[in-house]
């Protein structure tokens, strides 16, 4: 049954780590959520917006780049937009009819990785970076949310962990929420000398010729 919609709300300071109904996973992430949500139309066909902004965003306490995420429907599309501090990182549009089909890209490099890393290590690995690059798809349906597919092109990413450099060339993934198939992954590491190492490993073997004459 077609209802219609009308709604206006706004909300500020809320810690997101203490809002009710959320799964253990995102109680990982916490800061100050700030919202604003204007809504009309009907259920079949919302209009409206949505603004939502998480100030002091840490992830298992390591602090994370302000994340945003805009919404907006016409009654007939719906554009999506997301940002972590000043770089956009995720934009989405599609149709509200049918099971309402969207289009999601996310832009790798936009999204906040080494402060990712910083969080996962809990800064056990100190010195440890990371970068990623590439584009990952996702074509899902609002209303039936089981119909997930995605693919990444491009994905790329290079880091250091203590002594050893590393990077994975680009390559690609597909798949649906069943399965997934990656093409052309390639690692390849590099042992990094701490420094002045090769200073003495050449004193060393100068040492070595001038006892042999």
């Amino acid at each position: 049954q077609t209802r219609v919609l009308e709604a206006r709300a706004h909300a500020e300071g809320l810690a997101w780590a203490r809002l009710p109904l959320l799964p253990a996973s995102l109680r990982r992430l916490d800061g100050t959520l700030a919202a604003d949500v204007s809504l009309g139309g009907t259920t079949e066909a919302p209009s409206g917006e949505a603004h939502a902004t998480l100030g002091e965003a840490t992830l298992d306490g390591s602090p994370l780049a302000a994340l945003s995420l805009d919404a907006r429907a016409d009654g007939r599309k719906l554009e999506l937009a997301g940002r972590a501090g000043e770089a956009a990182f995720l934009k989405g549009a599609g149709e509200i009819e049918g099971d309402w089909p969207l289009r999601v890209e996310v832009d790798v490099a936009g999204l906040p990785a080494q402060a990712l890393l910083d969080a996962v290590t809990t800064g056990g690995q100190p010195g440890a970076t990371l970068e990623a690059r590439g584009t990952v798809v996702l074509d899902l349906a609002l209303r039936d949310p089981g119909r997930l597919r995605y693919a990444g092109e491009g994905l790329a990413a290079s880091g250091r962990l203590q002594r050893l450099e590393w990077s994975v060339d680009p390559f690609q993934v597909e798949g649906s929420a069943e399965e997934a198939t990656v093409a052309g992954l390639r690692l390849t590491t590099r042992a990094k000398e701490r420094p002045g190492a090769a200073a003495r490993a050449e004193a060393r073997a100068k040492a070595g010729e001038g006892g042999g004459g």
